[in-house]
């Protein structure tokens, strides 16, 4: 299953070279735009750093 989260980046304060990351593994994540792409396996969560 994949979650795809849009981002507001103006109220979030995040700069043109943002990049996403699980905040435990580190594995980078696909940022594209305003539009964040994370795999989640089912009945499971991640916890996302965006910066």
């Amino acid at each position: 299953m994949t979650a795809q989260v849009q981002l507001e980046r103006a109220a979030l304060k995040l700069g043109a070279g943002a990049k996403a990351r699980d905040a435990l593994s580190g594995e980078t994540l696909g940022l594209t735009g305003d539009s964040l792409t994370v795999p989640v396996p089912p009945m499971r969560m991640r916890m996302v750093w965006v910066e």
